[in-house]
């Protein structure tokens, strides 16, 4: 299946252009599809025919095969393309049928002159507008792209300078990753390859089945320039280093960091674990590495991952296109909270498809990952209590602590687009904001002491809710002690390590700043990565967190028995088709001094728990 380079702009699927088709065609010219056999492994193969002239009418062939007889083919990775351009035909068995013009593009750059070729291509091997062929193909999809002679994949036609992209790619690969030196006489071949990144084929949530499935290295298109993909990986690694080193070269362009760090390193790994000697991985593992990818139709944020995932969870989701979006990520929703209830931390209250608030819009690739990661708190102690769907799976009922209210709040931090290349002093302008609206509520509250304990001279609280007392590059905690240090320094409240203290006392003022610059590095990366779309906030007893974009003052703090970290609820307003007692679920929240249980120290049994035990109707 292919995808648009973004689901929230909602294109028309690959079904639509079809049918779009036949509204400007006579059904009777158009070619009709052969069913294929659901009961076997019964697939169709396209045979392109040769030409001499690349402007040449397409022509195609279908013939049904089965996947156990072992045929030859080569299997298409590309994206769909843009749908509003107009609509490109060949001729399949004969007669007319639509294609993408990017489609169209891949097939003419991949005719032979003298022989035909056979490709397996989704949207002719599939019949597009039949959903339950859709559904079985889906299911057969690894298996197609696995028993594939060779995965081809086309980025586009030639654009934006993509030799000379396709060119340094292979210049990196000749040489070595660890062997290559980035130049500034290059920056245009660099900028060249970051345009090809922004290529949607990069987001596309099925390049992760289909590169990884193949039995041989894949071979890359662009225009008439062809690589085997090796040399993209000498390339990805390359500039993985040059990130993990803080040592980026000037050449090297933004987007081309930006995907490296995203979506190709992303593709690199599954690729890596779907080695024969490794097991296949669990499907909620897979949604949240692919988060930032992307599909035309919604459900294929799910479906697109089954072939990847293991035998249990593909025996109780099943891709089925007879499904709204709905039905399918509610389905999902239950069996995933089912199992682990932190899974509500991945939920969205996306703005888009009008799905409850408890369930994860898995097409909102844009959103930020939650601040949740695996084991690093426990908040909500060891006793799990299991909640309860509605049959509609409108509302999901779920016990818990109400802990607190929401008493002031500074502005949402701007996202961070991108974290290797941000700005010092607007972190340290964030921090100095925060840190004022800390010290304003401390004076406006004298009495609360809870909340005078937290100044920020004399506590770690606030440094350690700035990084959500973790450390992202390695995925622990507690914070490391020095990430205090450099927030004093940062601070101005202490002075520079011996190490980083000026040579001279005539040190201009511009090297003594990147001197503080270069200490205090480590801390602002943290707060970026943590801060970046959150929201500081301070509770009514005087604690301190942070917590999701939305979250408004009088909001209700709730800690669910057996999760790992707090959330913040929106009560529902009485009147105007609203339920009292109903609340939508905001998303996950740190908050200093109770993401270890300490909220449950005195509840010594299930009795006493029942007690301070309220139950929240999520919808």
């Amino acid at each position: 299946m292919s995808d648009e380079d973004n689901t929230v702009k909602h294109e028309n699927p690959p079904h639509q252009l079809v049918r779009k088709w036949l509204t400007v065609t006579i059904p009777n010219e158009i070619h009709r599809y052969a069913s294929l056999d659901p009961t076997t492994d019964e697939i169709r193969l396209v045979t392109l025919l040769p030409s001499h002239e690349i402007s040449a009418r397409i022509e195609c062939l279908l013939s049904h095969v089965s996947l156990s007889s072992k045929p030859g083919y080569e299997a298409l990775s590309y994206a769909w393309g843009d749908q509003k351009e107009d609509i490109g035909a060949l001729s399949l068995g004969g007669k007319p049928f639509p294609v993408t013009p990017n489609l169209e593009n891949a097939l003419r750059h991949l005719r032979l002159t003298e022989s035909p070729r056979t490709l397996w291509v989704d949207a002719l091997s599939i019949n597009q507008i039949d959903d339950e062929e859709k559904s079985h193909q889906v299911q057969q999809m690894r298996k197609i792209y696995e028993f594939a002679s060779r995965v081809v994949i086309w980025f586009g036609k030639a654009s934006d300078d993509s030799d000379l992209a396709m060119d340094l790619i292979a210049d990196i690969h000749q040489v070595g990753p660890q062997d290559y030196k980035a130049s500034l006489e290059d920056a245009k071949s660099w900028e060249a390859l970051g345009m090809l990144y922004r290529r949607s084929w990069w987001g596309r949530i099925w390049v992760l089945q289909e590169t990884a499935a193949g039995s041989q290295d894949p071979i890359v298109g662009v225009g008439h320039k062809w690589l085997l993909w090796v040399a993209l990986e000498s390339a990805r690694h390359f500039v993985e280093e040059q990130i993990k080193t803080y040592n980026v070269n000037e050449a090297i362009s933004t987007m081309v960091i930006s995907v490296v760090k995203t979506t190709a390193v992303t593709i690199h790994n599954v690729r890596r674990d779907l080695s024969p000697s490794l097991p296949l991985s669990d499907l909620e593992s897979l949604l949240k590495r692919t988060m930032t990818f992307h599909s035309t139709d919604p459900r294929d944020k799910v479906f697109a991952l089954l072939g990847l995932a293991k035998e249990e969870d593909r025996s109780v989701v099943i891709p089925d296109y007879s499904k709204s979006l709905k039905t399918v990520y509610a389905d999902l929703a239950i069996y995933l909270i089912a199992n682990n209830i932190n899974m509500i931390y991945f939920n969205t209250d996306s703005p888009y498809h009008s799905l409850p608030s408890w369930i994860p819009d898995w097409s909102w690739w844009s959103r930020r990952w939650p601040l949740w990661s695996e084991g690093l708190y426990k908040a909500g102690g060891s006793t799990v209590q299991a909640g309860r769907f509605s049959q509609d799976a409108s509302t999901f009922t779920l016990p818990g602590l109400l802990l607190d209210r929401v008493l002031v709040c500074d502005e949402v931090v701007p996202r961070g687009r991108d974290v290797v290349f941000y700005n010092t002093s607007h972190i340290s302008a964030i921090v100095s904001n925060i840190e004022t609206l800390l010290l304003n509520t401390i004076a406006e509250h004298p009495n609360n002491k809870l909340l005078s304990a937290l100044d920020p001279s004399k506590s770690d609280a606030l440094w350690r809710t700035l990084v959500a007392d973790k450390q992202l590059t390695r995925l622990s905690s507690p914070a490391p002690s020095v990430y205090g240090e450099q927030f004093s320094a940062l601070r101005s409240r202490t002075e520079l390590p011996e190490a980083f203290l000026p040579d001279h006392p005539t040190t201009s003022e511009a090297e003594i700043g990147k001197r503080k610059e270069a200490y205090t590095q480590p801390f602002e990366f943290e707060v970026q990565a943590t801060m970046s779309d959150q929201r500081f906030f301070i509770t009514e007893r005087g604690q301190i967190g942070i917590g999701p974009r939305h979250l408004m003052v009088n909001d209700p703090v709730v800690i669910f028995w057996g999760s790992d970290m707090p959330c913040l609820l929106r009560e529902s307003e009485v009147g105007e088709g609203r339920e009292e007692g109903v609340c939508r679920l905001l998303g996950g929240a740190y908050i200093h001094g109770v993401m270890h249980g300490e909220a449950f120290h005195g509840i010594e049994n299930q009795e006493k728990l029942q007690e301070r035990s309220e139950v929240f109707l999520l919808r």
